[in-house]
């Protein structure tokens, strides 16, 4: 009897213990919940969802043995239901790092890199292609996934110091940030450089994507490293300089001052092509004194051989032209504060864009047109794989873009998205427009609102010239985030991209690529191209209150995002 009663015991313990599950904590955050074995420095797990796993035991943060496996909260939520923030709103659902039973390896790699990003909008890029190709279970939990993050998203969440933060709190801490960097900025140039420092280091610690923080820091790092500029370097303080302000290029890749301080780094460090590259790259984004000046001090302290490649050449052609606008030869470096025409993100640009745009859409199935700057972010430089597009159309919804070709000749790209219902797309127009003619632009530049809005402007064409980089020349205001946005007509056809403005003396010049420029790049690119609509010249009264209604459905806000990874 008391044999019987110690195998049911047993029989019982040896049940309990099966319907018990193991955890590994790993140090990134990750949970793996299933049956552990030790192998070597390695663990072995076998997942509840019957894959098996191998981890350096180095990368586990904790190890528990027979903790009852929690239950697996529904796909949409996993990081469980929403709570209340200060001010009552509900918040989203911070992400969970454990993995999902059943799915596939491809889901959970998806998973782990998705819950890796600091910016939602990444998530949300990866999520979007994982399920263009999902199916039965991966399907539903990686749409559960795609709505957790979205809801970060629209909250404008981003993660600060490794926490997920968003709403009225990130906007509180950017705000803060701003200003501390601002006071340390004002008690650096009133001598109270250590003061200042400090300041600007508190506020990088309360939050380390600041632009504002990483720039000024390493503009002033970069000053304080200079003993002898020829000769002798605080080599501790140059690399904080040079660290600081890649960040800050990074944060702000269209900020030209950023660029050319980093140039200056660079040249100190003896990396001279690096220098000379980003030089060059701050000179074409915005050319001034200031920038000029630096491309020259670059060039000048780069070695013969170095100025001698062929890479170089065309640059310091380049260099000597431009010098001639700005007061002739080198006159030494330029430490240069953010330019007016940087495009700076600010406090209420979402957490992973890094520049917008505009464009407008051509066939009714997702294609449009932009800016080759607006899809690379500068004129005529390569496609850059570490940056992916969102486009935003006028009824607020977004989807992610493909970029489907680039015109090295003019400023035109081709993007396309996969809608949920037809695009309504601009008719081309076949011809130049008149000289004197009435033209609206359309577009969303940055206002410093919480969101990009539409915004118009009318004018009138300058002048036409066939043949030029830009053949349609316009009298009409514009600015960032504009660029790609299409130039319509009377008839609502388009006859330019808005694209560059040039200062002459002390007019302002808007410059479009024109409609036979956009046919000639479409002609080019063949099967890629979409197939549009070529409209020949009417004659219809000018209203601009009825074009905006009918061109504003087809022009969408177009936002380059980093990817994750």
């Amino acid at each position: 009897m008391n044999a019987r009663r110690i195998w049911i015991a047993l029989f019982c313990l040896i049940m309990c213990t099966v319907g018990l599950a193991d955890t590994l904590k790993l140090k990134d955050g990750t949970v793996l919940e299933g049956k552990i074995q030790e192998a070597g420095d390695k663990y072995w797990i076998k997942l509840t969802s019957g894959e098996t796993r191998m981890v350096n035991k180095s990368d586990v943060a904790q190890k528990i043995i027979g903790d009852p496996k929690p239950a697996v909260p529904a796909a949409g939520a996993p990081g469980g239901a929403a709570k209340p923030d200060a001010g009552g709103a509900a918040k989203p659902p911070v992400p969970s790092a454990a993995g999902v039973a059943g799915a596939s390896a491809s889901f959970q790699s998806t998973k782990l890199k998705a819950d890796k990003v600091d910016a939602p909008v990444q998530a949300v890029q990866l999520w979007e292609t994982f399920i263009k190709k999902a199916q039965g279970a991966d399907l539903a939990a990686a749409k559960g996934e795609l709505e957790k993050w979205d809801a970060l998203k629209k909250d404008g969440a981003e993660k600060i110091n490794g926490k997920w933060i968003g709403g009225v709190e990130r906007k509180k801490i950017v705000k803060q940030a701003k200003s501390m960097v601002k006071e340390g900025v004002k008690q650096i140039e009133d001598g109270q450089s250590q003061a200042g420092f400090k300041k600007m280091e508190d506020a990088l610690k309360l939050y380390p994507q600041s632009f504002e923080a990483n720039f000024y820091l390493g503009l002033h790092y970069l000053r304080k490293s200079t003993y002898n500029e020829r000769a002798r370097f605080d080599l501790a303080n140059l690399d904080t300089a040079i660290k600081t302000l890649e960040r800050s290029t990074q944060v702000a890749p269209k900020c030209s001052s950023a660029w050319s301080n980093l140039a200056i780094g660079y040249t100190f460090k003896n990396r001279h092509q690096d220098a000379i590259k980003m030089a060059y790259k701050a000179a074409m984004m915005h050319e001034s004194e200031g920038t000029v000046g630096n491309l020259l001090a670059v060039i000048g302290r780069a070695p013969p051989a170095t100025r001698e490649q062929a890479w170089a050449k065309p640059i310091v052609q380049a260099a000597v032209a431009m010098a001639g606008s700005h007061g002739g030869g080198e006159k030494g470096f330029y430490y240069l504060p953010p330019a007016e025409s940087d495009e700076i993100p600010g406090t209420d640009n979402p957490a992973g864009a890094v520049w917008s745009g505009s464009g407008f859409f051509v066939t009714d199935d997702g294609y449009l047109i932009t800016n080759h700057h607006v899809a690379t972010g500068e004129p005529k430089t390569p496609i850059d794989p570490t940056v992916g597009f969102r486009v935003r159309m006028d009824d607020g919804t977004e989807k992610s873009a493909e970029l489907i070709a680039v015109d090295d000749a003019a400023d035109i790209a081709v993007m396309k998205i996969v809608p949920d219902k037809p695009t309504i797309p601009l008719k081309i127009g076949d011809y130049l427009p008149d000289q004197g003619a009435q033209l609206l632009v359309l577009g969303y530049p940055a206002t410093g609102d919480d969101e990009h809005t539409l915004e118009i402007s009318d004018g009138t064409v300058k002048s036409v010239h066939e043949g030029d980089e830009h053949e349609v020349w316009m009298n009409l205001n514009t600015t960032h985030g504009n660029s790609g946005g299409p130039i319509v007509d009377a008839d609502n056809h388009v006859v330019a991209i808005l694209t560059a403005g040039r200062e002459s003396f002390n007019m302002t010049i808007t410059l479009g690529v024109s409609a036979p420029q956009i046919k000639t790049f479409l002609t080019k690119i063949g099967d890629k191209a979409p197939k549009v609509v070529w409209a020949p010249k009417a004659t219809t009264p000018f209203d601009a209150v009825k074009l905006t209604k009918d061109a504003k459905v087809s022009t969408v806000c177009v936002i380059a995002v980093r990817n994750a990874g």
